[in-house]
């Protein structure tokens, strides 16, 4: 909505079902609400539905004025109940009908209240005689939804510039105050920006830019000459060899994409619930645009149980249809509301974008007097709930059996959750939204400064309290963007996790924050991050009611790496979450293409049967465990051969792991794990890998086991086919002073969420 927002709250009617029903009823249960209209009824809690709805738009005085639109032959008893809630009697529209036969239908209806109120503003539109089993609905939710969709260009415009190159992009610079001049562009890019970028590629680097003034001017070819920076001179008239243009290209089609549109709320149909009573509309999930509207369809027409209601936002600019299509309705039984939106939607194709709500919503005006008392019973039991039981959720370490780390280089990997180790979150009902403290990894209270300084020093400031909020600022934040209303629920969230932080490395890449200088270097290790925020999302999404459909898997893991790296300035890849988010043993290809195409790889769960027991050892001390990922990522975006072809190599290396688990071939499957570690030693260097992870190695294959690196570092994962070796190794492993233990798969239908 602008600033001048209108609220339209329409409540007309005539002979109902259930009025009639009230008036014949025999019980004398309902003999004192006999002539009473429909909005008036008792709702939720005894309270009047129109009170309801009154105090809904009313309490944030969100809107400039409200109207309420009725019938002559019940005016007489809305005009008593504004003059009691303190309502503008002025704003209750009288549409001068008196019986079945002579209404005029809900959209002229509207139509009267928009002319004879000369309303030139957004407006929203809500049945009064409808039933919300939610009665802490926020509005404000569906207004900002609407605006997201409404401003999509408010005026005004920015510069940026950004470079481009065969692997990626650096980032875009602001040029505020002014414009571009060749002294500017000389100053705040070529000097800051584009020399240090030459510099790192080296010889071949090309620079490519327009025939546009500045970078054409003399003084910045002066200055690229001088830094001895090559460019491409480009012919006039020549877009289609510039690939900045297809750039442009682009963008412009991504901005026609995001029209302006009207709002249309919806729910997803309780158990029970037919299709063909309702208004059903199919959601495109990327863009939120309703793609089809179906008034009241019949069984098989649609798969789509998203029931739209009287409930809608419009813009100024769309009003004028509603007189367009009253001129094509002669008949009475077609001007209504879900005629209009079929008619919108599917033949008008104007954007029209869905918004769900996580409530029921029952329009009684359309029920007999059963359905009523049976919906006012449902919602108003839901209401007198106590409160819900503590929702528990885990998520659990995984292991990388094959491809890491070719997830961050569009490459493919195998990984499977484990059962040893897990962090573990729970949410419980509350009056305020708390986040309590771990008292091990977010300690508040100490034995002396001494103590303080020892567990500083060791562990660092980073515990997992920011994780928890972290993740809820983004899920507010996705439901916001997503059109999903969140109900207004508070809750206390609290973790455990059992993963130690010399194993964190299995959970996520890690935080480093070095302090070089020419003696030693400082590395602090962060937490088990998505592990915990993947476990948090659970619960949210648990308490919430959000499904499959509202947060679909591939999406679910895009969520925890953007938790990290949005909020928590995280270097990380996608595999952790994919397979914390999918659990078993998953194979993932993060090919360019498809994350190009679906933003997200391809994820398949592999079957579990019989696997053989990997087993797992790590640092007790990780110091000296390396800096794994070092250089390698540059090496790659600046398509250095013996990286580029070692990425493509462990895709190579997963598809014939995948192979191998399927036709449970253990022992290719041991000589893959070790191809797959010569071959990251290979690109890495000892040096990078670090004297620790080398050590676990070499004592791993002196007992002839299969042996790589699960993650990140400071561990080990291993595949040892003689039990009796594998009991010697233990022993080993422990007197070389690291943890040892037995790998328990964790299979999705043994855990995931649930209540306590």
């Amino acid at each position: 909505m602008n600033n001048v927002a209108v609220g339209n709250q329409y409540i007309a009617g005539h002979g109902t079902v259930l009025e009639t029903q009230i008036k014949n009823d025999l019980t004398g249960l309902y003999g004192h609400l006999t002539g009473v209209p429909k909005a008036l009824l008792p709702g939720v809690g005894g309270k009047k539905i129109l009170d309801f709805w009154w105090e809904t738009v009313n309490t944030r005085q969100l809107f400039s004025e409200v109207y309420l639109v009725t019938n002559a032959d019940k005016y007489k008893h809305y005009e008593r109940w504004a003059t009691a809630n303190d309502f503008p009697v002025e704003n209750v529209v009288n549409d001068g009908s008196t019986t079945l036969d002579d209404r005029l239908g809900a959209v002229a209806d509207l139509e009267l209240a928009i002319r004879s109120r000369q309303l030139q503003d957004d407006i929203m539109v809500i049945a009064g005689d409808m039933l919300c089993a939610d009665q802490n609905f926020d509005i404000a939710q569906v207004i900002r939804f609407f605006r997201s969709k409404h401003d999509w260009f408010g005026g005004g415009s920015v510069m940026v510039w950004g470079g481009i190159f065969l692997e990626g992009r650096t980032d875009l610079y602001r040029l505020d105050n002014g414009t571009l001049t060749a002294i500017r562009y000389q100053d705040e890019i070529l000097g800051p920006v584009v020399r240090p970028y030459a510099g790192a590629v080296g010889p071949g680097f090309l620079l490519v830019h327009n025939n546009a003034w500045p970078p054409v001017a003399r003084v910045c070819r002066q200055f690229l000459e001088n830094e001895g920076i090559d460019t491409i001179d480009w012919p006039t008239g020549s877009p289609d060899l510039n690939p900045i243009e297809h750039l442009w290209d682009n963008m412009f089609r991504s901005i026609r994409r995001h029209q302006s549109g009207e709002l249309a709320i919806y729910y997803e149909l309780e158990e029970g619930e037919k299709c063909c009573s309702r208004g059903i509309v199919e959601v495109c999930p990327e863009s939120h645009r309703i793609t089809r509207f179906l008034e009241k369809p019949q069984e098989g027409i649609t798969a789509s149980r998203l029931a739209s209601v009287v409930f809608y936002c419009l813009r100024k600019e769309t009003l004028s249809y509603l007189s367009d299509f009253l001129f094509q309705q002669p008949s009475v039984e077609d001007k209504t509301f879900g005629r209009f939106w079929e008619w919108l939607i599917n033949e008008e194709k104007l954007p029209v974008y869905g918004m769900k709500l996580p409530t029921g919503f029952q329009l009684i005006g359309q029920v007999g007097l059963s359905d009523y008392t049976k919906w006012l019973a449902h919602y108003s039991a839901k209401q007198q709930e106590c409160p819900a039981k503590p929702i528990t959720c885990r998520s659990y370490a995984r292991v990388g059996l094959m491809g890491n780390p070719s997830d961050g280089f569009n490459g493919k990997t195998i990984a499977m959750t484990v059962c040893n180790f897990w962090a573990e979150v729970t949410l419980m009902e509350s009056q305020t939204l708390v986040l309590l403290p771990h008292p091990l990894n977010d300690p508040t209270e100490f034995g002396s400064l001494q103590d303080l300084f020892r567990i500083s020093r060791k562990e660092g400031y980073l515990g997992g309290l920011r994780l928890l909020q972290a993740t809820c600022k983004k899920f507010y934040q996705f439901c916001s963007k997503q059109g999903i209303a969140l109900t207004k629920q508070n809750f206390t969230l609290k973790y455990d996790t059992n993963i130690p932080r010399q194993v964190v490395s299995l959970v996520s890449p890690l935080a480093w924050l070095a302090v070089a200088n020419r003696k030693k270097e400082i590395q602090l290790r962060d937490a088990p991050l998505n592990a915990i925020v993947s476990a948090t999302l659970k619960c949210l999404m648990k308490f919430y009611n959000l499904t499959e459909d509202d947060l679909p898997k591939p999406v679910r893991a895009n969520f925890i790496l953007n938790v990290e790296t949005d909020e928590l300035f995280i270097t990380a890849g996608l595999q952790d979450r994919v397979v914390q988010v999918y659990e078993g043993l998953v194979y993932m290809d993060f090919s360019k293409q498809l994350m190009n195409e679906r933003g997200h790889g391809e994820y398949i769960p592999l079957d579990m049967s019989g696997l053989p027991t990997f087993w797992l050892a790590y640092l007790g001390d990780p110091s000296d465990s390396g800096r794994i990922h070092s250089n390698v990522r540059q090496r790659w975006l600046n398509g250095e051969t013996d990286v580029v072809e070692a990425m493509k190599r462990f895709a190579e290396l997963t598809d014939q792991a995948r192979a191998a688990i399927h036709s449970k071939d253990w022992h290719r499957l041991a000589q893959l794990m070790d191809e797959n570690f010569e071959l990251r030693r290979s690109v890495y260097t000892d040096d990078c890998l670090g004297p620790g992870n080398l050590k676990m190695v070499q004592l791993a294959r002196q007992f002839g086991s299969a042996v790589k690196l699960p993650g990140s570092g400071g561990a080990v994962v291993g595949l040892c086919m003689d039990p009796d070796r594998l009991v010697e190794m233990k022993r080993a492993f422990q007197e070389a002073g690291c943890v040892f233990c037995l790998i328990v798969p964790h299979r999705p239908s043994n855990c995931g969420m649930s209540s306590k």
